[in-house]
């Protein structure tokens, strides 16, 4: 996994429930970074979108990012 779809998943576990503009801002990366990165994500099923333009960890997004941390990558 890249590591910025590692740091956009921290960003999520910390504070839910985020645009890809506020993630831009909290990670300070260009926002179309991010937003190509959520759709990724998405598309893996490690983020999910409950409401427009808000998206939100998954359960399996917490094990990935669990397993990646405990692996050092």
């Amino acid at each position: 996994m890249m590591m910025g779809s590692v740091e956009v998943l921290e960003a999520l576990k910390i504070m839910p429930r985020m645009s890809p503009s506020m993630i831009s801002k909290k990670l300070e990366i260009n926002a179309q970074y991010v937003r190509n990165d959520i759709r990724v994500l998405s598309e893996l099923k490690l983020v999910k979108k409950p409401a427009h333009g808000i998206y939100e960890i998954t359960s399996l997004g917490e094990v990935v990012l669990a397993e990646v941390n405990k692996n050092g990558q």
